[in-house]
């Protein structure tokens, strides 16, 4: 491990960027590209490699930019662990992730630390997002469905979180450093962690949404896989929905609609996948819940007439 931190004497930062990377020299710098042309500028970024052999490293301490900190570990792929360290490392008082693929519109960081400043109550802001490749724009928006709210949301939205009703992308978040006060770090024992690390931080502290796309998603064959993705992302939602239930923080009706959504979920993106098998398994956890959705019945039908589309 080859790292260096700076002294204790260095000024107050508002904001503390975290970027973890692995293995994507071809696409880090434009990332960085966006972050130091913010608007806004009072921001360290943190740089924390899980062990890249690519030319990521060269890259990075060719940048001529003091508020960047390169610190290099042994190959992990515990993001849950990286993490922890780039928040136990940070000066801000505001903290952003900020994946290594991912671009922000020019005016992100300003924005959301407006909004922080403006409403005290509020520990947690977010943006909607665009999802791009190559090619272009895939999708614009993923919040369509609460945008008869207005322009943005301020509130809890833990409820819309443990039933898998909403997600949201660590790339478009920025927190209060002092929730870490209340929330803890990351739990180590999750590989990605993030998704129970921003639901209990939302189960404590209002949200404020915003339903402007400050955020591009990219997504490429560098991803971590579909299957990584899925299968920790489920079981990460397993554990924290069990959490909240023993801690009796949600009841049972609670528990089992979002045991239901997880599932139901699950089934219908093995089913656009033609996996009908493993389809099946999530449909038939549906309806142990509840026997009468009749829509978990007809996709178990469909699923062996190979149907997937329906």
């Amino acid at each position: 491990m080859n790292n260096s931190y700076p002294s204790d004497n260095i000024e107050k930062i508002k904001v503390s960027v975290i970027m973890l990377t692995y293995q994507r020299a071809e696409l880090i710098m434009e990332s960085i590209k966006s972050l130091l042309e913010q608007s806004f500028e009072d921001y360290e970024l943190l740089v924390i490699d899980d062990g890249s052999t690519d030319s990521t490293k060269e890259l990075i301490e060719n940048i001529k930019d003091t508020r960047v900190r390169y610190f290099f570990f042994e190959h992990t792929g515990k993001i849950s662990s990286l993490r922890n360290f780039g928040l136990t490392n940070s000066k801000g008082e505001y903290i952003a992730f900020f994946d290594s693929d991912d671009l922000w519109i020019k005016d992100k960081l300003k924005k959301q630390v407006d909004i922080l400043n403006d409403h005290p109550d509020v520990g947690i802001t977010f943006s909607d997002i665009d999802l791009f490749n190559s090619s272009g724009t895939i999708k614009t928006g993923i919040y369509n469905s609460f945008k008869n709210e207005g322009l943005f949301y301020k509130g809890s939205i833990f409820q819309r979180l443990i039933s898998n009703r909403m997600a949201i992308y660590p790339s478009s978040v920025l927190f209060r450093k002092s929730c870490l006060d209340k929330v803890g770090l990351m739990n180590v024992n999750l590989k990605p962690g993030e998704s129970n690390f921003l639901i209990r931080l939302c189960y404590y502290f209002n949200a404020y949404i915003v339903y402007d796309c400050w955020t591009k998603i990219r997504k490429h064959d560098k991803n971590f896989s579909i299957l990584f993705n899925r299968t920790s992302f489920f079981e990460e939602m397993l554990y924290t929905i069990a959490f909240f239930y023993e801690a009796g923080d949600i009841n049972k009706k609670q528990y089992n609609e979002s045991l239901f959504r997880l599932h139901y979920g699950l089934a219908i993106d093995y089913l656009r996948e033609n996996n009908f098998r493993q389809s099946r398994k999530e449909l038939l956890a549906c309806l142990k819940i509840n026997p009468f959705f009749y829509k978990a019945t007809l996709r178990y039908v469909v699923s062996y007439l190979k149907l997937g589309s329906l």
